[in-house]
């Protein structure tokens, strides 16, 4: 799958635009002072979310195995604890895993975690590999998700039915390689922080669903071929 992923891109890309895009995104990653991405969202007037660039914290639900569609800053403050919100989505309390200690801990007792985006980055050389996997597709479904949910409002239609993060991945994918202009729309995530790359050629293979694994696989060949 990443080396069809490679192609796909070098299709839609010249290496040029390749190496500029990935210059962009460095130089926008190390900007002391991001502007807002995502202002207001009119179409969904019930749907209340920050701009991307305001997340800190991807959500972490030990306890269930659907992807929380929920960020840290939109839960509910408790006055009382500065490392504790709640989850009106799931009915629960998430709490802050800002460091190693509290990631172990909360970890060894099954809560949600809010987990900092860079966390994870310094814990790759001491954490199981398999949960750090597993941790590490999590960040990136919940940032594709979060992306997602602004544009088509997909929080209420997944609000409820509890699907799991394989399940959400496929929705958001299936539509992604259904759009007309598939270069625009994979332009529009990576310009709010979302790594399609890493999605389409780690997270997507280790799905389980082969059949759908398949069905994505031919719609890249036609778009291979047709560019």
């Amino acid at each position: 799958m990443n080396n069809k992923v490679k192609e796909l891109l070098n299709a839609l890309y010249t290496q040029e635009e390749l190496e500029q895009r990935r210059i962009t995104r460095a130089e926008k990653m190390s900007r002391k002072n991001r502007r807002r991405i995502l202002g207001g969202i009119s179409s969904c007037e019930d749907l209340k979310v920050a701009p991307v660039n305001d997340y800190t914290h991807f959500i972490d639900c030990e306890v269930s195995p659907t992807i929380c569609p929920m960020q840290w800053e939109d839960l509910e403050i408790n006055f009382n604890s500065q490392d504790k919100r709640f989850c009106e989505y799931c009915e629960k309390d998430v709490y802050k895993a800002d460091n190693e200690f509290m990631l172990e801990k909360l970890l060894q007792e099954e809560k949600c975690m809010a987990i900092p985006y860079g966390l994870l980055k310094k814990l790759d050389e001491k954490m199981d590999d398999e949960r750090y996997e597993n941790l590490q597709n999590r960040l990136l479904v919940s940032k594709l998700f979060l992306v997602y949910k602004t544009q088509q409002c997909g929080f209420e239609r997944f609000r409820g039915n509890q699907l799991t993060q394989d399940e959400i991945l496929k929705e958001i994918i299936q539509d992604l390689f259904n759009t007309k202009d598939i270069k625009s729309e994979i332009e529009w995530y990576e310009d709010k922080g979302v790594d399609i790359h890493s999605i389409l050629s780690i997270v997507l293979p280790n799905i389980s669903d082969v059949k759908f694994k398949e069905e994505i696989s031919k719609k890249m060949d036609v778009i291979i071929k047709n560019n």
